[in-house]
């Protein structure tokens, strides 16, 4: 999974927002690309619209010296160029049918350089007083959901402690204090970027729905606040537009299956409580899925 995260402008319509790409498995043809943005203003009059994109590597051309590939999307196109040598940042031609309408480059923020899609993505919105105002907000777990595995959140601030406005906020933290409550089946982990906490429950039983938790310590009057997110990503894609539904449904539930196993693979709990919530969860998250 590569994780890219920055700025664009498209005027009229987006002015200095952030906007990441989640790569989930590598840079292959046909490999799934993600990206998130929200807009100033749609074409709509809407503000704040939000923006997921869910496609795949539609070209690539590879020289001595640089990678080039296209993702297409419905509307919008992404021409992307990598250097052969590093791939810590990506320069992107952003068009519609039309024409050119942004150029823009993004910084590479996380990587564990498997080319093989994993993870699990959750997008969202914030309200933290004045500093962000029904901000995007886009959660990744690259990995498994357990203690010492990564977890990476990217927002913007709608104004920030020092008065700048539309500042990126990219965290990347270490999962600790992960457990699981038998009795309900939801599952608690928290992260941190030095001063807020960020704390999860996922209910084991419906992965596609995941609550943050949000804390700051070094205020006056501790302030904790939640948000709930949506799964979004690659395999929301897939699940409206593959035909072969039934081939489909057998490599989900597999997903889910594998997904579920490794979340309870955490340290520091009791083996027979380990054992027992993996029995119970699992049946109850695939018997779930299953009957979708």
């Amino acid at each position: 999974m590569y994780i890219y995260n920055g700025k664009f402008t498209q005027l009229p319509y987006a002015a200095n927002e952030c906007i990441t790409f989640v790569v989930p498995g590598g840079f292959a043809l046909h490999d799934p690309f993600c990206a998130y943005w929200q807009w100033t203003q749609d074409d709509h009059g809407n503000k704040k619209a939000e923006s997921s994109k869910f496609g795949a590597i539609s070209s690539t051309n590879n020289t001595e010296h640089e990678y080039r590939f296209t993702v297409d999307y419905q509307w919008y196109a992404f021409d992307i160029v990598m250097a052969n040598s590093d791939f810590r940042s990506m320069k992107v031609t952003m068009r519609d049918p039309r024409r050119v309408i942004a150029r823009f480059t993004l910084q590479l923020h996380w990587t564990n350089s498997v080319e093989v899609p994993t993870g699990m993505i959750y997008a969202g919105r914030l309200d933290w007083s004045e500093n962000a105002q029904n901000e995007l907000a886009i959660l990744v777990f690259p990995s498994r959901i357990a203690n010492g595995e990564p977890a990476c959140l990217f927002f913007q601030w709608t104004i920030d402690s020092a008065g700048k406005r539309k500042r990126n906020h990219p965290v990347t933290g270490m999962l600790r204090s992960v457990h699981t409550i038998v009795s309900t089946g939801e599952t608690n982990g928290v992260f941190d970027d030095g001063v807020y906490t960020f704390g999860f429950t996922m209910r084991v039983a419906h992965p596609a729905q995941i609550v943050l938790h949000i804390s700051d310590s070094s205020a006056e009057t501790k302030i904790r606040k939640s948000y709930e997110m949506r799964l979004a990503d690659h395999r929301t894609m897939h699940k409206k537009k593959v035909r072969n539904t039934k081939g489909f449904r057998l490599a989900y539930h597999r997903l889910v299956f594998f997904f579920v196993r490794g979340l309870f693979s955490v340290t520091g709990l009791d083996r027979n409580g380990i054992s027992s919530c993996s029995k119970t969860c699992s049946q109850t998250a695939l018997g779930s899925i299953l009957a979708m």
